[in-house]
């Protein structure tokens, strides 16, 4: 062009950034400023995106930013719009709030923008709040705004929301949107309502690969395989394709379910359409060979496919991590240091807990070293493995100092410095840490409060269970499962049985069997047997089904009382479930047996539990008139690996 002006520069740059050329886009950015041309609102906000989707992109970013500030277009709302999702995908949710905050003009899309910020960081609960925020002012709701807060409450779990979200859609008539209907049908497979999810796809219009893709994600909550392989022939015969993507789930979803014989036919499939040799399909593979535990063949796929591609070998350390192959995992870690494969932060993450689980305390401060100098050191999920690794070893100084080395932690961060702290018993320091994370004006989580709750039982902390359970009532978690069975346990080992019973109250509206459990544990372990099985029965009527954890609770509350024959009813019923009793149901079975004079059929039960060899050791006290006390005895030491209480009943 003979003569350029601002519009044919603002078109080359964002051209060139639409078609992925990111590297060529920011240059001809700079160009245009050398050449004295000031950039207006929309190349200025697609530098700022483009910048966002770039890990490397965040000082570039920053100095566009700041130019912004300079010439005065930073409140315009699509230059706005674009800093705050760039600050948003960097984690900085904080610098987020004051650009959206700082706005002059707030349209829909800037609060798109701030609720898929939130969503994106994790930060479901203030995503869901914005929203509520938004409708209350009567901003229109667009697609954009239902597909972030469904997000939103896939990230809660929050699923009563996300049914009154699934109304708006049909009053707003997005029925037709698939995009929308995507991200609703995720949502209830992710927060186990897949009855709800498989009811939308059913009724879905206007199904895509990435609806199909959407329903392979849920293919784990399946338990049979034919299911799973009628669902995938019902897409074929459409007329779409599988991509890349569609694979890279299949193989993944048959690790969760460790179905290697299903995996491989989808092996046969990639291989037929050509996809075989896509990076993320070769991660994918590593991924479930892993999983079977099958680290020969994830082996011989990564050999296949050597490149330099971070992700395919941090596929394989965390295989290697996951079979407790800690040797192997930190020798692929060297590999790719000698071979100049850039490590990232989920690399370091791997092998600084490969070191942390096999106690490779020199180790780990070794590749701290190499981390701090890649500049990975102070990256959340780096920092999150160095805090567990040395409050693991003891060295809570170290564990503080990688903390204080983050600029603005995250909720994860604080929840992995709070739950390595419970873990390892430092109980008083993760409830100051609780003090710490409200003081800078953060909202805890309900893992955090989870965990909380943990270490006010642990020191048995009345009054600090009782400002946590107030903390969580005011935060609107006490309906959340964990959160309401953390409150109930921490009140039942402070001695305060009736607060328990009163938690327990108003959360088995949610009809969830760990509740129930909870309380049953929380009765039997004050020695209110009576009530402990009145909650039983209670379970039985809401038609939950029990676990082993209830059977073990119920069958030793029968111990303690003397209803033997309740008790071996209980433990005979455990067939209608499908379920195989477990060395600890064993061991308080004998203990019950035991307890009230039943020795011989104690010494039968024993007999025939699955440690034939163990006991021959003790046939030669047969003679006696002690065997049957040696029996006992010996089923004690092997089942109080479980069961500490059998030691009771011996």
């Amino acid at each position: 062009m003979s003569e350029r002006n601002v519009v044919s520069w603002t078109l080359m740059v964002c051209g060139a950034i639409q078609c992925e050329e990111v590297e060529q886009g920011l240059e001809v950015f700079l160009e245009m400023r050398r050449n004295g041309f000031v950039p207006n609102e929309f190349g200025l906000g697609s530098v700022m995106k483009a910048c966002g989707n770039r890990g490397e992109g965040r000082e570039f970013g920053l100095c566009v930013h700041c130019f912004a500030l300079k010439i005065g277009t930073e409140r315009n709302p699509f230059v706005g719009c674009s800093v705050l999702t760039f600050y948003a995908k960097l984690g900085d949710i904080g610098a987020a709030e004051r650009v959206f905050e700082s706005l002059e003009e707030v349209d829909v899309g800037c609060w798109n923008a701030m609720i898929g910020g939130y969503a994106h960081c994790g930060y479901g609960f203030e995503a869901i709040g914005t929203v509520s925020l938004m409708r209350r002012k009567g901003i229109f709701m667009d697609k954009y705004t239902f597909i972030n807060v469904i997000q939103g409450c896939s990230l809660l779990g929050d699923l009563n929301f996300g049914r009154r979200i699934h109304g708006l859609i049909i009053r707003g008539e997005l029925e037709f949107s698939a995009p929308v209907m995507n991200a609703l049908m995720d949502m209830y497979f992710k927060n186990g309502g897949i009855n709800s999810g498989l009811v939308v796809f059913k009724k879905m219009h206007d199904r895509d690969v990435v609806t199909w893709n959407t329903v392979f994600g849920s293919f784990s909550q399946h338990e049979d395989p034919k299911d799973i392989a009628s669902l995938f022939h019902s897409f074929l015969l459409t007329s779409m394709r599988p991509n890349r993507i569609t694979f890279s789930i299949l193989f993944r979803e048959c690790g969760k379910l460790l179905n290697l014989d299903l995996g491989l036919q989808f092996c046969c499939l990639a291989l037929h359409f050509g996809l075989f040799d896509e990076a993320n399909i070769t991660s994918a593979l590593i991924n479930m060979f892993s999983r079977c535990g099958k680290m020969e063949m994830a082996y011989l796929v990564f050999k296949s496919k050597v490149s330099e591609n971070v992700i395919i070998w941090n596929e394989l350390i965390s295989g290697y991590k996951l079979n407790c192959c800690d040797a192997e995992a930190l020798k692929t870690f060297y590999d790719l240091l000698q071979l100049g494969v850039e490590a990232n932060e989920y690399t370091f993450s791997n092998v600084l807990e490969t070191c942390s689980r096999s106690e490779n305390q020199l180790m780990s401060r070794l590749i701290h070293g190499v981390a701090f100098k890649s500049g990975f050191a102070s990256h959340g999920h780096v920092c999150s493995s160095l805090i567990k690794g040395y409050i693991k070893f003891g060295r809570l100084d170290d564990s503080l100092k990688v903390f204080n080395m983050l600029d603005r932690p995250d909720m994860a961060a604080w929840g992995t410095m709070i739950s390595a702290f419970v873990h390892q018993g430092f109980y008083c320091e993760a409830i100051r840490s609780l003090n710490l994370l409200i003081e800078a004006g953060e909202k805890p989580d309900e893992f955090i409060l989870g965990s909380i709750l943990s270490s006010c039982a642990g020191t048995v902390a009345y009054c600090q269970t009782k400002s946590v359970h107030s903390l969580i009532i005011k935060l609107g978690f006490e309906g959340h499962v964990f959160v309401a069975s953390a409150v109930l346990d921490a009140y039942a080992k402070c001695g305060d049985i009736q607060s328990a019973k009163m938690a327990f109250n108003q959360s088995c509206k949610s009809n969830d069997v760990v509740i129930y459990n909870a309380m049953i544990i929380a009765y039997a372990h004050h020695g209110r047997v009576v009530e402990a099985l009145d909650t039983y029965d209670k379970m039985k009527l809401a038609n939950l089904q029990p676990s082993q954890a209830t059977f073990v609770s119920v069958i030793a509350a029968c111990g303690h009382i003397g209803h033997v024959e309740k008790g071996c009813h209980l433990f005979k019923s455990m067939n209608l479930y499908g379920m195989e009793p477990s060395p600890d149901i064993y061991g308080c079975l004998v203990d019950m047996l035991s307890r009230n004079g039943y020795l011989e059929d104690a010494k039968q039960i024993i007999e025939t539990l699955p440690y034939p060899a163990a006991f021959k050791t003790f046939s030669a006290y047969e003679a006696t008139g002690q065997a049957i006390i040696y029996y006992l005895l010996m089923a004690g030491f092997l089942l109080a690996l479980w069961y500490s209480g059998f030691y009771i009943g011996m």
